[in-house]
C-alpha cells in the first residue's frame, strides 16, 4: 500500500493511524508486513516482499504470479476495514 495523496502531513497521519492497528492487520494478513514511514519522503508505505523468485526467473513466473495475487488479496482484506474507518 503506497500512501500518497500529495500531502505529506495527511500521508503520515494515515500511516500512523494504520500503524496503531499493526497487530490486527498483520493477524488478518497472516504474517508480518514491512511498515515504512519513509520520514525523508512525502509518502509512506506498507508492503509485503516476495523473495522466493525474481522477475528474471522465468521458469517460476506462474508461481510468482500466484504469490503476488494471493498476497494482494490478503493485504486488501486485511487493510480494507481500517482504511474504510479512516476515510468513511
Amino acid at each position: 500500500l503506497y500512501i500518497d495523496r500529495g500531502e505529506e502531513d495527511w500521508n503520515k497521519r494515515v500511516f500512523n493511524a494504520l500503524l496503531q492497528h499493526k497487530a490486527e492487520i498483520e493477524n488478518l494478513f497472516g504474517g508480518p508486513l514491512d511498515w515504512q514511514l519513509l520520514p525523508e519522503k512525502r509518502a509512506s508505505r506498507i508492503r509485503f516482499v516476495i523473495s522466493s523468485y525474481g522477475l528474471k526467473d522465468q521458469e517460476h513466473w506462474d508461481e510468482l504470479q500466484e504469490q503476488l495475487i494471493e498476497s494482494m488479496i490478503k493485504m486488501e482484506k486485511a487493510l480494507r476495514p481500517f482504511i474504510n474507518g479512516l476515510l468513511g
